[in-house]
C-alpha cells in the first residue's frame, strides 16, 4: 500500500490488519458471477405468495411497492428464490467496465476493509 493512504488508515484508528482484505482486479472479472447465490428467502403479504417458487428468479410481477421483508409480519408468508451472483450485486458489469479503465487487471489491485 501507499504509505501515505498506510499512514493515513493506521493514524485515523481504522487498522490495517483487522477486516482488511484485497482482490486482483483479474479476480473480479475471471468469478463464476452466474453462479446461484443460496437460497434467497423473505416475506411478503399472503396474496402474493403465489408469485415465488425456491427454483426460479424473484418475480418480475411483485409490484414495486410491495415490501419484501427479512422477518415475519402479521399476514405474511415466507417464500424463497433463486439468484445468480450477478443478479445478487446488481452492479458487476459496471463495475468490471470502471475497473478496466484502471489498467491492466493482471496489475490492479482493489483494497478495501469490511465493518
Amino acid at each position: 500500500m501507499n504509505p501515505s493512504y498506510q499512514d493515513y488508515f493506521e493514524n485515523k484508528g481504522l487498522g490495517m490488519g483487522h477486516h482488511f482484505t484485497w482482490f486482483m482486479v483479474q479476480e473480479i472479472i475471471d468469478y463464476d458471477w452466474d453462479r446461484i447465490f443460496p437460497e434467497c428467502k423473505g416475506y411478503v403479504n399472503h396474496q402474493y405468495a403465489y408469485l415465488f417458487s425456491a427454483s426460479a428468479p424473484f418475480p418480475d410481477d411483485l409490484p414495486d411497492d410491495e415490501p419484501v421483508y427479512k422477518m415475519k409480519k402479521d399476514n405474511t408468508t415466507e417464500v424463497s428464490w433463486v439468484q445468480s451472483y450477478r443478479e445478487y450485486v446488481g452492479c458487476v458489469d459496471w463495475f468490471i467496465q470502471e475497473l478496466l479503465k484502471l489498467g491492466n487487471p493482471a496489475e490492479i489491485r482493489i483494497l478495501f476493509w469490511l465493518h
